[in-house]
């Protein structure tokens, strides 16, 4: 029974100090830093509550960054395979480390009528990003 007790109080004192990446909702523009209550995404549209009851709408086109629920998207360069055309796109980070980071993308095919997960690694040296993409 002790047991018991001591590894379930492990379990939860363990998620109580991993706990999340950002714990504020925020939207960040070429013009202005917005700290939410609640942030909500849409398809076109973002929706920032504030702590007093305003919202404020803000186009996705126009973000450069936001994070929502302790997680953080980016406006990233995307080589396109196809043509090799640099487009941009909101890319979620899921880890950084030493000057590397890995983006997830969801890429909706026609063809297999699912999402498919890209990474994308992006290594920061000397102001040069390379990607090299995998495919999940």
């Amino acid at each position: 029974m002790k047991t018991l007790m001591i590894t379930l109080a492990m379990f939860f004192f363990m998620n109580v100090v991993k706990g999340q990446g950002f714990t504020t909702d925020f939207a960040v523009t070429d013009n202005d830093t917005i700290f939410c209550k609640t942030l909500t995404v849409g398809h076109k549209y973002v929706t920032c509550k504030k702590d007093d009851g305003a919202k404020i709408k803000i186009k996705k086109v126009d973000l450069l960054k936001y994070a929502c629920d302790g997680r953080l998207w980016e406006k990233m360069p995307v080589i396109d395979e196809t043509t090799g055309k640099v487009q941009y796109a909101m890319l979620e980070m899921i880890a950084y480390k030493n000057g590397t980071a890995i983006y997830k993308e969801n890429r909706y095919s026609l063809k297999e009528d699912n999402y498919q997960a890209w990474y994308h690694h992006y290594n920061v040296n000397d102001n040069m990003i390379s990607q090299k993409l995998t495919q999940r």
